[in-house]
């Protein structure tokens, strides 16, 4: 675990007012997939699922029409595979830096 679980002084949190949202939620377009995918650094490590982004950016046209409805779907029944919950970060030490657990140190 990189930073120790934070524990709420109020348990009420929930009862709090929050802001009103500056945008309306849309759901998700093939053309945002696309341009989520084409930002991807194509030979970063891959995620949990092990699909290397480099296959993911080469066959972006391919995937797109399928990811969509995934999507589509989730919103629809407020409902993500517990698997999307998850991520792993590698924290690479650098010469010269403070201690990691202040998250100020990167």
């Amino acid at each position: 675990m990189f930073f120790l679980e934070l524990k709420r002084d109020d348990p009420d949190h929930l009862e709090n007012d929050y802001l009103t949202p500056s945008f309306n939620f849309s759901c998700i377009s093939d053309e945002k997939i696309h341009r989520a995918i084409t930002k991807l650094g194509p030979h970063k490590a891959p995620s949990p699922n092990g699909i290397p982004n480099v296959l993911l950016t080469r066959c972006a046209d391919l995937f797109i029409p399928h990811l969509g409805p995934i999507y589509h779907v989730t919103f629809k029944l407020n409902t993500y595979p517990p698997s999307w919950k998850h991520s792993t970060m590698i924290v690479l030490r650098k010469q010269g830096k403070p201690d990691y657990t202040d998250p100020n140190a990167h």
